[in-house]
């Protein structure tokens, strides 16, 4: 008697009856899904002259936009917890993001001496690797909020290529490479499909910490000014998704 009373004041302290435990479920879950992804980048670079006559002459501020949009495929697995109308999970995603273009410019010098000519291209991946933890709650027996939060790692390559105009024929290029990590944040609605219950569709908004900057640094030795092209690349990345996913009960 004295034992039962114990558990029963227990349970009573920790807000539960013997007749209130949770249920705890899980199951595994894949899916592939289609995003609709917006980088936007800003190259902030400086043109030097390195040649005494030229050096506070003629050096020249540039700010470009890069930005690139495009879409972008995705697989995903993972597990699911289900307590009441809580979940929580945990799911592995696999990108291919192949949306980089190459973008032309033309700029002068300060003071008009010289024109260049300049293309920049950013690649991420194309194969991004992340993972992401999601909380959320059944609204509905056929809706689902959610929250996700979690990383994503890449490497990612910087090119550019600088020449001059019919009155310095000479040109250069650089290729930068760099692992990238970033924070993802989301959030989204997950729907169950009619007739088929184990299948479920995921509407859902990504935003993704700004890369690590790219920074470069080239000169062309070919004799009379000897340009020196410095500079780095700042972007970030947000994205629309639709995911289709199958729930294994």
């Amino acid at each position: 008697m004295k034992k039962n009373f114990l558990a029963f004041f227990l349970l009573a302290v920790l807000g539960v009856t013997p007749a209130a435990h949770a249920v705890w479920r899980g199951n595994w879950l894949v899916g592939v899904s289609a995003s609709d992804l917006e980088r936007r980048g800003v190259l902030d670079m400086d043109l030097l002259y390195p040649v005494p006559a030229l050096f506070i002459l003629a050096p020249a501020t540039i700010l470009e936009d890069l930005n690139d949009t495009g879409v972008v495929w995705s697989v995903l697995g993972g597990y699911q917890w289900h307590c009441e109308n809580w979940r929580w999970g945990a799911e592995l995603n696999m990108d291919w993001r192949d949306i980089a273009k190459t973008h032309s410019f033309v700029f002068p010098d300060l003071v008009g001496l010289y024109s260049w000519n300049a293309q920049a291209r950013y690649q991420q991946g194309p194969f991004i690797l992340g993972l992401t933890g999601k909380f959320g709650y059944q609204m509905a027996s056929f809706f689902m909020a959610y929250m996700i939060a979690g990383f994503e790692t890449f490497e990612g390559k910087f090119t550019t290529t600088f020449s001059g105009s019919q009155a310095y024929p000479f040109g250069i290029s650089t290729e930068v490479k760099r692992r990238q990590y970033n924070i993802i944040l989301g959030f989204g609605a997950e729907f169950s499909l009619p007739c088929i219950s184990q299948a479920g569709l995921r509407v859902e908004y990504d935003y993704y910490s700004p890369d690590g900057n790219m920074d470069f640094s080239e000169q062309i030795l070919q004799g009379g000014p000897n340009p020196l092209f410095e500079g780095e690349l700042h972007s970030r990345t947000q994205a629309g998704k639709i995911a289709l996913v199958w729930n294994f009960r």
